[in-house]
């Protein structure tokens, strides 16, 4: 794990109930290859039990923690001096190890970050991010983290590139005359719509209905890395990803997204035995972000994961602030 530490799991966490201390589940902390300890749970019954109240407290406490951490964790990336960056990792990590409570750690963190934004504010030309630009930032390493885990490093790396030199085509693409523009317009919607930086074969090509673009259902989910299913006796579609599940019906305007109602302007169909689905309603539910280009008719699906790829290689101590929010959330 290189000069830091590695933290196997949560330091102890003590809760208080009806005026009686209990201690969490048995935790174990290995510290720079030094012999391990285990503390031992302590019980509230007979059985051996703690109350349902204590796990319940204990719980929500973990989730505190992870948030908070996740946030510290986005502050030390965005730091840009290296002294400084190592310092704060540092006593991210010092918090994170010490044998302390929860509730204590939870504590610490304003303080933290109030010493954080104080150095930064020190440092020349330099200012602290705002709180929406730390969620922002937050939120990228956690999608660039997942990104790795599904893809693996040198296949996130491989699509980095390839996002990265869409864009470089993209902003060529401007600098033509408008003659080449129109030229690039009437290709087949194929070959103008990207899915994370390239296009796709499709067994149905894509077609154009009321000014809206379906494409075959399995095609826009496996570019987008969700799972979908048919049903053929109701005549629906599920598409599910992450926190997100869809509930199309085949010819209907109104689909669920989540259990709540919605409406497309263009109901999902069948066209040569396939299919097709509005992509833009799906993607932005998913999450996922829709680019058109008027002038060369241009889609772009997915560009914006290049904003969160652009972080997949970060130092190793920032590396190891990515094992250590793993280590909370393997807690959860």
């Amino acid at each position: 794990m290189g000069k830091f530490v590695k933290v196997i799991a949560l330091s102890t966490v003590l809760t208080f109930v009806s005026g009686s201390m209990v201690t969490a589940n048995p935790v174990q902390d290995t510290i720079k290859g030094n012999s391990t300890r285990v503390v031992e749970s302590q019980t509230n019954d007979a059985k051996g039990n703690r109350p349902a109240i204590a796990k319940e407290r204990e719980g929500e406490l973990q989730k505190q923690y992870l948030s908070a951490m996740q946030k510290l964790r986005a502050f030390a990336v965005s730091i840009k001096d290296a002294k400084l960056k190592a310092e704060t990792i540092k006593e991210i990590q010092n918090i994170h190890i010490t044998k302390d409570t929860i509730e204590n750690k939870l504590a610490r963190i304003p303080t933290l970050e109030a010493k954080i934004r104080e150095r930064i504010a020190r440092l020349p030309g330099v200012q602290p991010l705002a709180s929406s630009e730390v969620e922002e930032l937050r939120e990228k390493l956690d999608k660039a983290a997942k990104i790795k885990e599904e893809l693996g490093v040198e296949k996130a790396l491989e699509l980095r590139k390839k996002l990265a030199d869409r864009k470089v085509a993209l902003a060529a693409q401007k600098e033509l005359k408008q003659e080449q523009k129109q030229a690039l317009r009437a290709r087949d919607v194929k070959d103008r719509l990207y899915i994370k930086g390239a296009t796709m074969k499709f067994d149905v090509p894509p077609v154009i209905r009321e000014g809206r673009t379906l494409v075959p259902v399995r095609a826009i989910t496996e570019g987008l890395g969700a799972k979908v299913d048919w049903n053929p006796a109701t005549k629906t579609i599920t598409i599910t990803k992450d926190d997100k599940v869809i509930v199309l019906v085949l010819g209907s305007a109104t689909v669920t997204v989540n259990g709540v109602p919605a409406t497309i302007d263009v109901p999902a169909q069948v066209t040569n035995n396939r299919t097709i689905v509005p992509i833009r309603f799906i993607s932005e539910i998913l999450k996922v972000s829709v680019e058109y280009d008027n002038e060369t008719g241009d889609i772009d699906i997915g560009l914006d994961t290049l904003d969160n790829l652009e972080l997949l290689e970060e130092t190793e101590a920032v590396q190891e602030l990515n094992d250590l929010i793993e280590e909370v959330e393997a807690t959860i």
